[in-house]
């Protein structure tokens, strides 16, 4: 007699029920061995807070390595003892910070109005016949290099009857340009307004923090910022910054519960990590290893400087275009020419695209169709390749950069303008 089938009698697949169990097994196993290297991970290799020499959140208080603790010490000695020696810049209510005036820092000095000073004048000197207010970031004010190498200096001299007022301060945004300009233009009354724009800073008129978007750096500040309103998105309201003293940034720079509290309101970065900058142990993913390292990859994993002009849709890109077309029209009210000055730095130039557009084009092109004469040294500074930056992990233009730019500029003074 033949037999079909199992002679036992038995299926030798495992029912629905051993399935369930020998899933919920390997569950639990993987679990466990997630929750053991998590303990792990906490115990012995982020035990310190940082990892690789990195800090990791949450970021109570709100300060991202050693040299920020050692700036915000030595903000709060500079409470206690006024005394204590002064930095070049100084803490300013409206705009975050500016050079102090009338003084002398290693390669920098400052006029009264905390101008930076490139070619010393005297009282035989004759009166000006074009007289440009600048204005921007470090690219503008000419990082790392004397007073004299910097391009509005060389520019200056190249020109014959032109003064060149520098009020570019370091690590500003162009928001902040902006409101210097708002407070100095009118007495300045200058013939032109420039504004000088770093790709690479385009993020800074996107926050009031600035280690925010230099996680990196040493600088400890606050500043204002502009929301982009009105139908047409380019109209500005101001977002005062949170510190409005030197007793507030110390305050905020040390208290994560205060930063929180001030900050998510009128901070989109803060807003969208509160978790990573609340106080410690008050959320269940600061018990975490795990978590503490995804919070820290959400803080540090911000889009690329370089990129925040690729498109319109970015925030970086509408609130850049904004304050340049408000500069524009603050210029003109003033009976000012504006120019709108690119310079990029040498990350900047790594970005451009395989057709050969760089980075920011379709910002430049967006600023163009509003009327705006945009000036885009990319292809000056191109090429004269690494010669045109200093060595410094910023990438400033070196004296031979400064030089070179200075050059190109000179072109615009022909006499057909």
């Amino acid at each position: 007699m033949s037999s079909t089938g199992n002679n036992s009698g038995l299926d030798p697949r495992p029912s629905g029920t051993s399935k369930l169990r020998r899933f919920g097994l390997a569950l639990l196993i993987g679990v466990g061995t997630l929750l053991l290297l998590d303990i792990a991970l906490s115990l012995w290799v982020i035990r310190d807070g940082s990892l690789r020499g990195i800090r990791l959140a949450p970021y109570d208080p709100p300060r991202f390595h050693r040299g920020q603790d050692q700036e915000w010490q030595r903000l709060s000695l500079r409470l206690e003892d006024p005394e204590q020696p002064a930095a070049r810049t100084v803490f300013d209510r409206e705009l975050g910070w500016v050079p102090q005036p009338n003084t002398s820092f290693e390669l920098y000095s400052y006029d009264d109005r905390g101008a930076r000073i490139g070619n010393p004048s005297s009282p035989t000197d004759p009166s000006p016949t074009r007289h440009i207010a600048l204005y921007g970031c470090s690219m503008a004010h000419g990082d790392e290099v004397a007073n004299a190498q910097a391009w509005p200096a060389a520019l200056e001299r190249q020109v014959t009857g032109l003064r060149v007022t520098n009020l570019g301060v370091s690590a500003y945004g162009l928001d902040q340009a902006l409101l210097r300009m708002r407070l100095t233009a009118t007495e300045l009354a200058p013939d032109e307004v420039w504004f000088a724009l770093l790709p690479a800073a385009a993020l800074r008129a996107t926050t009031c923090y600035r280690p925010l978007v230099r996680p990196w750096s040493n600088g400890l500040a606050f500043k204002p910022r502009f929301l982009v309103v009105g139908e047409d998105g380019l109209g500005l309201e101001l977002v005062n910054s949170p510190a409005q003293s030197p007793a507030d940034v110390v305050r905020l720079g040390g208290d994560a519960e205060q930063f929180l509290e001030l900050m998510v309101d009128r901070d989109p970065w803060v807003a969208a990590r509160k978790t990573a900058f609340a106080p410690r142990g008050s959320e269940w993913l600061h018990r975490s290893a795990f978590g503490r390292l995804w919070l820290t990859w959400r803080v540090r994993s911000a889009p690329a400087p370089e990129t925040a002009l690729r498109g319109p849709t970015a925030q970086a890109f509408a609130v850049q275009r904004a304050i340049a077309w408000n500069a524009k029209l603050e210029a003109q009210a003033l009976g000012a020419k504006f120019r709108y000055l690119i310079l990029p730095a040498y990350s900047d130039l790594e970005l451009q695209a395989s057709d050969g557009r760089e980075a920011w084009d379709a910002f430049a092109t967006e600023l163009r169709e509003l009327g705006i004469e945009v000036i885009d040294a990319s292809a000056t500074i191109r090429e004269l390749g690494a010669e045109a930056f200093t060595r410094g992990t910023v990438g400033h233009y070196s004296p031979a950069g400064n030089a070179h730019l200075a050059e190109f500029l000179e072109t615009l003074f022909s006499s057909s303008d």
